[in-house]
C-alpha cells in the first residue's frame, strides 16, 4: 500500500530527492531508496543482502514518520546497490577542473527505540580491479560523537571525529547524513571533502566544516559505487543516496525533508499482501481493489491527508455516536455525500423514550425490540408482551403492519446502510447514526 501510493506521489515518510532523470542526465538522481516500511525492497536500488528475519523487526510505535526497521540486536547489517553507476571520478577527467559529483547518503533514525545506540552508513566503492574502497559515516548518540571515515577495505584510512552534547541530551527523531564531494588531484586519486549534517526532534541542527582528506591512505582512485550498507542498532526509515547534487547544496536544502509533512496515515500492518490484485488503470484502482478484498477504506480527508483503515475498525462499536438527532425531521435532513465500500452506516431508532431525559440514568425494566427484525429468543422462551399479539395473529395482518411500519420509516431509508437487514420501529423519537 505505501509504496503504491509513493509511486502515484503520495508519501507517508520523506520522498526520493530526485526520483527522475532529467531530460539532459545532468541533474540531481537518487539512485538508492528504501523507505523500510515492512520490507527491504527498494523503490530505487536492489537489496544486496538482507539480514537474518529473527534479527529485526517493524514497527510503527516510535517509528521516524511512519513504519520503522527496527533491530531485536545490535549491529543489524542490509545493503543495496545502486540502480546507477556512480564514478567518484571518471577515468579521462584527471587532470582538469572536473570535479566530481556531490553525492548525499541520509537516514531518519530514533535513538530512543531500539537495542542500541549507533548508527553507520557506509558505501563501498569498486576501484575497477584495483581493490575496494570506502566512506563512511558513524553516529554514537550515547557518546554524542560523529564519526567520517575513508580508506581501503581491510587496509589504511583515515578518519575525523566531532562530539556534540545535543547527540547525548536529545532522545528521539533524528535526521542524519553526509555530503561527499570527490575531487580529482595530480597523483590520479581523488581527494575528499566531507560534511556531516544532523537535525535533532527539537529542531537543533549541527554541522561539521567542510573536511579535506588529504591523507594519503583517505585517498580513492577512479572508482565506482559497488553498494550502501546500513548497520542500524535503532528505529531506522527513508534511507537514500542521491548524486549530482548542486554545488550549494547546504543545511537548508538537507533539513527542509526533515520538516516536511506527512501526507498519509495508515493503519497498524495486519495483513500480508502477496500479489498486486489485476487490475486495469492507476495506482488508485490498485489500491481501491485491495481496500474491497481486506475490508478496508481508503480515503482522502478535507485536508488532503489520506487515511487507511482496516478491518478491525469494525470489531467492536463506536464509544459515541458521531451525530445524534431527535426528530424524523433533522433525520431527514441529514444527507452522506460518498458511499465508501465497506463502510456501513447505520440508523438505531431507541423507541419508547418518552419522559426520559438526557443524560439522566434510569431504571428500565423493559426488553427493547425491532418488530421489523422478527421474533427474537427471550429466556424461557416468552417473548415481550408487544409481540404476542403479532405471533398470534393472521399472515396477512402481519404484512399489513410491516407494510405500514415500513411508511412510517420512509424518513430513515435513502443512502443510509442498515445493519441486520435494516432497523425500524414505531414512536421512534430519538436516533444515533455512527459509522
Amino acid at each position: 500500500m505505501d509504496e503504491l501510493l509513493r509511486q502515484g506521489g503520495v508519501h507517508s515518510c520523506p520522498p526520493p530527492r530526485a526520483p527522475s532523470v532529467d531530460a539532459t542526465d545532468s541533474g540531481p538522481l537518487t539512485v538508492i531508496y528504501a523507505s523500510l516500511h515492512g520490507g527491504v525492497c527498494a523503490t530505487y536500488g536492489q537489496p544486496e543482502a538482507i539480514p537474518a528475519p529473527g534479527d529485526y523487526r517493524y514497527a510503527m510505535e516510535g517509528a521516524p514518520h511512519t513504519l520503522a526497521f527496527v533491530p531485536v540486536k545490535p549491529g543489524v547489517r542490509a545493503s543495496w546497490m545502486p540502480r546507477s553507476r556512480i564514478l567518484t571520478s571518471p577515468p579521462g577527467s584527471r587532470p582538469s577542473v572536473f570535479t566530481g559529483d556531490k553525492s548525499l547518503v541520509e537516514a531518519h533514525v530514533n535513538s530512543g527505540v531500539g537495542v542500541g545506540d549507533t548508527v553507520e552508513l557506509k558505501l563501498y566503492l569498486n576501484r575497477i580491479g584495483g581493490g575496494a574502497g570506502y566512506i563512511s559515516l558513524l553516529v554514537e548518540f550515547a557518546l554524542g560523537k560523529v564519526t567520517m571515515f575513508s580508506g581501503t577495505v581491510g587496509s589504511t584510512g583515515w578518519v575525523w571525529s566531532q562530539t556534540w552534547n545535543e547527540l547525548r541530551a536529545l532522545k528521539g527523531v533524528w535526521h542524519v547524513g553526509m555530503l561527499f564531494d570527490p575531487t580529482p588531484a595530480d597523483d590520479g586519486k581523488d581527494k575528499l571533502v566531507l560534511k556531516a549534517f544532523l537535525t535533532g526532534p527539537d529542531g537543533t541542527r549541527l554541522e561539521t566544516p567542510d573536511v579535506a582528506y588529504t591523507a594519503a591512505g583517505s585517498a580513492q582512485p577512479p572508482s565506482e559505487l559497488n553498494r550502501l550498507e546500513l548497520t542500524t542498532s535503532m528505529a531506522t526509515e527513508a534511507l537514500q543516496l542521491t548524486t549530482r547534487l548542486a554545488n550549494d547544496f547546504g543545511m537548508e536544502q538537507f533539513a527542509a525533508q526533515s520538516r516536511q509533512a506527512k501526507a498519509v496515515e495508515l493503519d497498524e500492518p495486519i495483513l500480508p499482501l502477496y500479489v498486486i490484485p489485476r487490475v486495469s488503470g492507476s495506482q488508485w484502482e490498485a489500491i481501491s481493489e485491495i481496500a474491497k478484498t481486506t475490508m478496508s477504506t481508503a480515503e482522502f480527508d478535507e485536508q488532503g491527508v489520506f487515511r487507511w483503515r482496516g478491518f478491525r475498525r469494525f470489531e467492536k462499536a463506536p464509544a459515541a455516536a458521531d451525530v445524534t438527532v431527535t426528530s424524523r425531521r433533522e433525520i431527514s435532513a441529514l444527507t452522506v455525500s460518498e458511499e465508501i465500500d465497506a463502510c456501513r452506516n447505520y440508523c438505531e431508532p431507541l423507541p419508547g423514550l418518552d419522559g426520559f431525559r438526557p443524560g439522566t440514568r434510569q431504571g428500565d425494566p423493559a426488553a427493547r425490540h425491532h418488530p421489523q427484525c422478527g421474533p427474537r429468543k427471550h429466556q424461557g422462551g416468552q417473548l415481550p408482551d408487544s409481540r404476542r399479539g403479532v405471533r398470534d395473529r393472521p399472515a396477512g395482518d402481519v404484512r399489513r403492519q410491516r407494510t405500514r411500519t415500513g411508511r412510517q420509516q420512509g424518513a430513515f431509508r435513502g443512502r443510509l446502510r442498515r445493519r441486520g437487514g435494516g432497523h425500524g420501529g414505531q414512536g421512534g423519537r430519538a436516533g444515533h447514526l455512527a459509522s
